[in-house]
């Protein structure tokens, strides 16, 4: 396996589920609540990046409407 094989085919490849709840986070303004709540629960559960995930952790926090 080579360097490239773990980029385009690891979870965090286009067309996966990571890729994809990354670009919803990416994109806030463009989805609902809902949308951006479940894409912070995909990257939460799949993401090996402690900073992603505790970043993560914090927005989906807000969007629940936690600290109000």
């Amino acid at each position: 396996m080579t360097a490239r094989d773990t980029t385009t085919h690891g979870p965090g490849a286009p067309g996966g589920p990571l890729w994809y709840a990354r670009a919803v986070i990416a994109d806030l303004a463009m989805h609902d609540d809902e949308t951006v709540a479940t894409a912070c629960e995909v990257v939460i559960e799949e993401t090996d990046d402690l900073v992603e995930r505790a970043t993560t952790r914090d927005l989906l926090f807000r969007v629940k409407g936690g600290g109000s």
